[in-house]
């Protein structure tokens, strides 16, 4: 179980990498002329690893199906589900004045001569 852990975790902080700034990479020619890439010095590679041992150790402490949570976010996700389920209902009279509007004037638009 400790290894699975260690490895979606290696695989989240593999991808969140993507979005730090490149300060240490270095520029390397590759094979398609005028194309530069870059690579990781070995040594972030060794500091990765040793982050990624760290937090798996720090995992085995959780208690399965504890949640984190702020005790807020409950209510709040509610309110919003319902809002959301009241824009309908908000709309219903545009709707409806837009469909009279039709109605009323589908004999001035649409004629072929």
């Amino acid at each position: 179980m400790k290894a699975q852990q260690a490895c979606v975790l290696a695989a989240m902080v593999a991808g969140a990498s993507a979005f730090a700034p490149a300060t240490s990479m270095r520029p390397v020619q590759s094979r398609a002329a005028g194309t530069n890439t870059r690579m990781l010095p070995m040594g972030t590679i060794a500091e990765l690893s040793n982050i990624i041992t760290a937090v798996a150790d720090e995992a085995d402490d959780l208690n399965y199906g504890s949640v984190a949570a702020p005790g807020w976010v409950l209510p709040v996700g509610a309110l919003v589900v319902v809002a959301t389920a009241l824009i309908p209902i908000l709309l219903k009279p545009g709707d409806d004045a837009a469909r009279d509007m039709q109605q009323r004037d589908k004999d001035l638009w649409d004629k072929r001569d």
